[in-house]
């Protein structure tokens, strides 16, 4: 049993390297306490080398027909509705607290899961 998610990221990105090493970083660093279901990932042809992939693990479930936006200002809309485990809300949290010095100001992710909702919104590197 899990819970369901409705995400909603508007990223503008001011470093793309930076938050595709960061979440490599994590991936690399959690894989004995976190199940990020890459070889599903992979069978659905996502991977782990670019931001777009690594947006739909993060924060989609790896769904790949949920695809996020990009836009010539650097700017990236995503949304998703996904079934994930409990713990996956913490994840989807960490990950942005991470990559939030690589995103410009105003940079927002928006999570309600099954009951509420929270979100997140980069101030100076940080999130408020």
């Amino acid at each position: 049993m899990g819970a369901c998610y409705s995400v909603a990221l508007n990223l503008t990105i001011a470093d793309e390297k930076a938050c595709v090493e960061t979440l490599c970083n994590k991936i690399k660093n959690d894989s004995e306490k976190v199940n990020y279901n890459l070889e599903l990932a992979e069978k659905l042809g996502l991977s782990t080398d670019n931001l777009a992939d690594l947006i739909c693990i993060f924060f989609g479930g790896c769904k790949p027909s949920s695809r996020p936006r990009f836009f010539e200002d650097n700017r990236i809309e995503y949304y998703s509705d996904f079934d994930a485990s409990y713990g996956w809300e913490s994840v989807m949290y960490d990950a942005f607290t991470l990559i939030a010095p690589f995103l410009k100001n105003g940079s927002k992710i928006s999570v309600y899961p099954d009951e509420g909702y929270w979100n997140l919104i980069v101030e100076n590197g940080k999130c408020k």
